[in-house]
Parts: C-alpha cells; sequence; structure tokens
C-alpha cells in the first residue's frame, strides 16, 4: 500500500492529476493507512502551498428572507430558524466593519448578502463601498458573495476594485437536486465561468454531509478542479 501512496505523490507533485478511480482508491483507506494518506497530503500541500494562510473576515451585509430553499441554510425564509434579519448595511457600516478588519491586520474582506442575488441599487451601494475601503486601505484585499451574477454585475464589481467572489457548488450535481430546487447546479456553474471571464479570482467549495455518498464526494472534487477553480 505504502507504493501506491508514493506512486500517487509523485505523480501529484509532478504536476499530474489523479483519475477518479485514484481517488476512489485513496478515499477507501482504512484506518491502518491513514497516517500515510495524511503524510502524503502535507507533503502535497507543503509543496504548492507552503505554510501560507490567508486570513479572511466576512461581514454579513444582508441577512435572512432568502427565498431559495437550500436545505441547509439558516438565511432561507422556508425555514423556521431563530436569526437576524435586516436589509443590505449602508455604505458607512461596510466601511467601518472593513476599517475594524483591516486593525486585526487580516488579510481578506468579504463582504457577504442573502439572497439569489442583489439588484441594481444594491450593487452600485456595495461597488461604491469597495472603492471607498481600496482607497483607504490598499493592501485589503476585498471579496464578495452576493449570489448569482451577470456578467455586466461582475465588470461592474471588478472595476470597483474586487479581487475575488465566492460562489460555491454545495454538492455534486448529481445530488444538487436533493438540496435545492429553487435554482440548479448549472446556474452555478455559469456564474462562476462569468465571474472567471472578468478576471476575478474566484473562491469554491462544498458541503460536506448533505446526503451525498462518498463516490458524490469526489465527483465534487473533480468538478471544482474541471472550472480551474482559484
Amino acid at each position: 500500500m505504502e507504493d501506491i501512496f508514493v506512486k500517487l505523490e509523485n505523480k501529484v507533485l509532478s504536476g499530474g492529476l489523479l483519475s477518479f478511480k485514484e481517488a476512489d482508491m485513496l478515499y477507501s483507506v482504512g484506518e491502518d493507512n491513514f497516517m500515510q494518506l495524511l503524510t502524503s497530503a502535507s507533503r502535497i500541500r507543503q509543496h504548492y502551498r507552503e505554510d501560507k494562510i490567508s486570513l479572511c473576515s466576512i461581514t454579513n451585509a444582508r441577512s435572512g428572507k432568502c427565498n431559495e430553499d437550500c436545505v441547509f441554510c439558516s438565511q432561507s425564509a422556508r425555514h423556521n430558524t431563530d436569526i437576524d434579519v435586516y436589509p443590505l448595511i449602508s455604505e458607512e457600516e461596510m466601511f467601518k466593519r472593513a476599517e475594524a478588519a483591516a486593525g486585526f491586520k487580516t488579510n481578506r474582506f468579504c463582504i457577504v448578502t442573502s439572497g439569489r442575488s442583489v439588484n441594481e441599487v444594491e450593487l452600485d451601494s456595495i461597488c461604491s463601498a469597495l472603492v471607498k475601503i481600496r482607497k483607504k486601505f490598499p493592501n485589503l484585499r476585498l471579496d464578495a458573495s452576493l449570489g448569482i451574477l451577470s456578467k455586466e454585475s461582475a465588470l461592474k464589481l471588478k472595476k470597483s476594485g474586487l479581487d475575488r467572489y465566492n460562489h460555491n457548488l454545495e454538492t455534486a450535481k448529481s445530488n444538487f437536486a436533493h438540496i435545492c430546487t429553487t435554482h440548479t447546479y448549472e446556474d452555478r456553474v455559469r456564474t462562476i465561468r462569468r465571474i472567471k471571464e472578468c478576471g476575478i479570482q474566484i473562491c469554491c467549495g462544498g458541503i460536506i454531509g448533505l446526503g451525498e455518498t462518498e463516490k458524490q464526494r469526489i465527483e465534487l472534487a473533480f468538478e471544482l478542479c474541471q472550472l480551474d477553480i482559484d
């Protein structure tokens, strides 16, 4: 088994990609081989990313009343959850929160909103805040997670100084209909591609434990790889 770990580790270290079959085999290793798997993963991470950590501070800029029916999300109006509900905060409040993040010496500041997307007025307010934050704190990287975006909206965010956009796939394509029916997996993929086309970095992942199978977890990993996530 150790020889297989060494072979696959060297394959990835030399720039190769695992096949689905190889990933499935690694997912199935028992406890006796787990530390070897962990050690190989650590060496790969060290090779490509070293010991670097990027600290991101997020702010909930609009909370609750989301019309989407994502089964895992407390922001959905379809679920009975005890959360704060409020509209988009002011530009001044966004700036104040970014200032606090900069004071903590975080690397990134992310504006997050509930809901399927933001309207034009909300987008303009966020863009205005981004411009002010960028001017005052040029070393603070600016991120946002505002739901599904058009290419025009993405370009506006780019021009306002946005560095990175978060938009998760949430789960594998084959499992998506079980966790959300108000938008599709393809809606999310289209937004990711629009963001990349506009020259904005994309942050994307998923959630483990949404009723998916082990193979669907591997499927999600391969889908993320195919989208060339930053």
